[in-house]
């Protein structure tokens, strides 16, 4: 070594005395590693580019880059002249402020990689014994990665055994080099799907867990957190390397992972008594369980059999004691609660093996005078979880970062009740709180629906815990009632505490007594703080919208008393300040306020205090049917609503701000554009619709009733041949008419009898009045007479209906006449083309087979417009025969035996 010092320095020595510039200095040395036959020299020449390779980078690269390249091939066998190579190469890729360019590494960089062996003498010198040089080309591979990730891998892919002697660095008992063999790794495998199949098929899976339990588990260091994230990298979104994962029953040895408990752990002799988390054992927990997460994602393919080992191997019972430790930091908790609802989700066997798990807690007794008893007291582990969603935040655990736990819960449940109607249909059976005790607290003896209406109509105080639990119960409510017409009947039946506390209302009077209270004490909302009233109000008006949907009993029920209508107009009519104006909370309050008072609107059956005129005329009068049109389309462009979703969100979890239920989304999407023509319509057009919709017995939504507008001929509209075999035949019309006849002769014989007797009594000295006359019959008068206004209604609505559908026919009818004519005139010309072209085949011509050929396109397209016409015929004779059924004067057709033909055929 003394002797290498000696010849840099006498170089340096001869270079300064000759007054050489740093370029002529390293030209010097480059032509030296080339012409020198000692390696003692062409060391030393390495060296001394070593030693200007930083403050010199751009010239030590742009003269002896290649020269270095060439010494590493050559060299290959010398260790310590590779060694020096590789660390000069180190220092030309490393980025650093004093680079001028700033992408002079980056350069370099690029060449390093282009050049034709490079990579190759890289990873074999991976495999090198000595620990520098392979401590070296694995930092050089990680420098390279940085500034040529896609081409290097591209590299390392054609290598044969390139990809198996990295994955050997995870065996090399070498600390620092298995280490950098995991960081390399795990930059390999981000985002490079067949890098990923060659690791995990490289026994890659096996290695990372024998370091994970070498390295003390859950408890270890910073390398469990980094085999950890190799891990999700190798099964992130690789379908076959989680079908490898899984065969080779590496989920099972997940469950020894997540049973970690730090309080277990021995340390010097003893164990913990505390059982206290360090911030890496949260780090560490939390990345194995979004491991587990991933491999049961929903939309993944692999997600349903994921979930049926896990269950197998005993995965959920660990989670749920993270997730109900009180100990358990809370960031914990909410992941492993989200884990148990993604591997519980959708899945039904795994459903009610969550259904059966009791968990045991402790319940206090007062007896014997007040002593305190404890007993323990196994619950349904659905009903805690609910618990820790709606209920009270414990006094143990920090209510600052409660919220994330509480939404995680939220979750979990969602999961469990996700397309298990059973489970839905339990809950709402117990929707009736039980008897308030003595001191106020019953939240513990409360089931899942008494404790969600409980919250739901508790009195609103400002904490934010408070908000947080009427949120969530108002968001597991909707679920309940989404598209479920059995709960929502039960719903109507359950009565709560009225604001006396001596009287009983309904549920649903009650919710809406809360969103009218809400919105009429809403603080000022500024642009970065919402009042918990407005949080609440969306919240509210989301579940009443979830519940009026498609569902005219509730809406009969919310529309008896009229101050839930009037709230609801005085809401979207009130004008926001100016500071307010531009608030996107503002429009989603009285945008899902404009969808309530649709959704009223469509399904009145006029049967409650207000009707639909009076609706109709509140639209027009206080809000305005253009304004309201513009809410709605506000709330349809809105960041909320496409934001809103089934799946956990974490900021959702720790924001007080604006959420749309996820329920409340899927009814306004599918229901908006409907809405829209809905509010468009006056009442009576309504109630046609809806008579309509009885008479031709269409099933579900009156939405199905609305005409396509597309091309006649087509026969793409609703109103079809189909729909009109399900209307009212002729002799059902015939005999309506006669028993409207009927009616209205029993009626002016009964009015002929009250004029007589009006008569009669003004004859007589004393007048009488007409409650003196005989009661049966004025009883019978009175029936007879709503009986015929209500045969008349109905018989005024068919009329209607069916005048409305001879128009739709009629226009149908004249567009097939002119398409008729359209294609007769397209007939004759073909015709006359096909006359002239027949001459033309007569007479010899030099392009008569470019004639005939013609003669053969225009038969064919003749053929083609005669089956059209004949279609279309029939479809005329269809119409005709339906507007003759309903006594229109049709006159006959051309073709009239044809006519006569078809309607025996009818």
């Amino acid at each position: 070594m003394n002797f290498l010092s000696r010849q840099y320095n006498a170089l340096v020595g001869e270079a300064q005395s000759q007054q050489q510039t740093p370029r002529d200095t390293i030209q010097r040395l480059a032509n030296r590693i080339d012409t020198s036959t000692l390696p003692q020299d062409r060391k030393a020449a390495v060296l001394g580019l070593k030693g200007l390779s930083k403050e010199y980078k751009e010239i030590v690269g742009e003269e002896a880059l290649d020269n270095l390249l060439l010494t590493l091939s050559d060299d290959i066998e010398d260790s310590s002249m590779v060694k020096v190579v590789l660390e000069t190469l180190n220092n030309l890729c490393e980025s650093s402020s004093k680079d001028q360019p700033n992408e002079i590494a980056a350069i370099h960089a690029r060449r390093i990689i282009e050049s034709e062996n490079h990579i190759g003498v890289l990873l074999e010198l991976v495999g090198n014994s000595d620990f520098y040089v392979r401590y070296n080309a694995l930092q050089q591979l990680e420098i390279l990665l940085v500034h040529g990730g896609e081409l290097l891998l591209s590299k390392i892919l054609v290598s044969p055994t390139g990809v198996g002697r990295l994955v050997d660095l995870l065996s090399d008992s070498r600390e620092i080099v298995r280490n950098e063999g995991i960081q390399l790794l795990i930059s390999m495998t981000q985002k490079n799907s067949e890098i990923q199949k060659i690791v995990a098929f490289e026994n890659a899976f096996d290695k990372i867990f024998a370091i994970i339990q070498e390295e003390g588990g859950v408890g270890g260091n910073i390398i469990i957190q980094d085999c950890l994230q190799l891990l999700h990298n190798l099964l992130g979104y690789n379908v076959s390397n989680q079908n490898f994962f899984r065969e080779t029953s590496c989920i099972q040895k997940l469950t020894p992972l997540l049973q970690y408990d730090p309080g277990e752990k021995e340390l010097a002799g003893y164990v913990e008594e505390e059982s206290t988390w360090k911030d890496q054992e949260i780090r560490n927990m939390i990345t194995i369980l979004d491991i587990v997460r991933m491999l049961v994602r929903p939309g993944n393919i692999n997600t349903e059999n994921n979930q049926k080992v896990m269950q197998q191997c005993g995965v959920i019972s660990p989670l749920l004691q993270h997730a109900l430790s009180v100990e358990v930091p809370n960031a914990i908790r909410a992941q492993a609660l989200c884990t148990v609802g993604d591997i519980i989700r959708g899945n039904s066997d795994n459903q009610q093996l969550f259904q059966r798990i009791l968990i045991t807690g402790t319940a206090d007794d007062d007896e014997d005078g007040g002593v305190e008893n404890t007993k323990m007291v196994p619950e349904p582990a659905v009903l805690v979880i609910a618990r820790i969603a709606v209920g009270t935040c414990p006094h143990e655990v920090s209510a600052d970062t409660y919220d994330i736990v509480r939404a995680s819960a939220n979750y979990l449940v969602r999961s469990y009740l996700e397309d298990n109607f059973d489970a839905k249909l339990a809950i709402a059976a117990t929707f009736n709180p039980p008897p308030q005790s003595e001191d106020g607290s019953q939240e513990s003896h409360q089931s899942i629906g008494s404790l969600l209406v409980s919250v739901m109509t508790m009195p609103l105080t400002t904490d934010r815990q408070e908000v947080m639990r009427v949120w969530h119960a108002a968001n597991l409510f909707s679920l309940l009632l989404h598209n479920n017409d059995v709960i929502k009947q039960l719903a109507l039946k359950v009565v709560v505490t009225g604001d006396d506390q001596n009287s009983v209302i309904s549920l649903l009077q009650a919710l809406a007594n809360q969103a009218t209270f809400f919105s009429q004490h809403r603080g000022r909302d500024s642009k970065t703080t919402i009042s918990p009233e407005s949080v609440l109000l969306v919240a509210l008006l989301s579940a009443l919208s979830v519940w009026m949907y498609n569902s005219p009993p509730s809406v009969s029920q919310f529309l008896q008393s009229k101050s839930n209508c009037l709230f609801i107009v005085e809401l979207i009519s009130s004008q926001p300040s100016a500071a307010n104006n531009e608030n996107s909370h503002i429009f989603v309050e009285r945008g899902i306020g404009c969808f309530l008072l649709g959704l009223l609107y469509e399904l009145n059956g006029n049967d409650g205090s207000i009707s639909s005129e009076e609706l109709h005329l509140l639209f027009h009068k206080r809000i305005g049917i253009d304004q309201m049109l513009f809410c709605l389309s506000k709330l349809n462009d809105s960041h909320e609503l496409h934001s809103a979703s089934s799946m956990f969100n974490p900021v959702v979890a720790m924001d007080i701000g604006i959420h749309i239920d996820s329920c409340f989304a899927d009814i306004f999407r599918s229901h908006y554009g409907y809405l829209r023509t809905v509010l468009k319509q006056k009442p009576n057009a309504l109630d046609l619709q809806k008579s309509m919709a009885r008479q031709l017995h269409v099933p579900g939504n009156t939405a199905s009733l609305v005409p396509s507008r597309g091309p006649s001929p087509a026969m793409d509209s609703t109103i079809s041949p189909e729909h009109f075999s399900n209307s009212v035949p002729k002799s059902d019309y015939d005999k309506l008419m006669a028993d409207l006849e009927s009616t209205k002769s029993q009626l002016n014989d009964a009015l002929s009898q009250l004029k007589q007797q009006k008569e009669q009594q003004q004859q007589q000295p004393s007048p009488v009045s007409l409650r003196d006359t005989d009661p049966a019959a004025d009883k019978i008068l009175t029936t007879k007479l709503d009986s015929a206004n209500n045969s008349i209604l109905e018989l005024q609505s068919t009329i209607a209906s069916n005048n409305a559908l001879i128009k739709e026919l009629n226009i149908e009818i004249t567009q097939l006449k002119s398409d008729n004519s359209e294609m007769s005139s397209k007939i004759s010309t073909l015709t006359a083309d096909l006359n002239l072209l027949s001459v033309k085949k007569e007479e010899p011509a030099a392009d008569s087979e470019t004639t005939i050929d013609r003669i053969n396109e225009l038969e064919k397209e003749q053929e083609d417009l005669l089956v059209l016409l004949a279609d279309q015929d029939a479809t005329l004779k269809l119409y005709r025969s339906k507007l003759r059924s309903y006594g229109e004067d049709i006159p006959p057709s051309d073709n009239d035996d044809d006519d006569d033909d078809f309607d025996d055929e009818e």
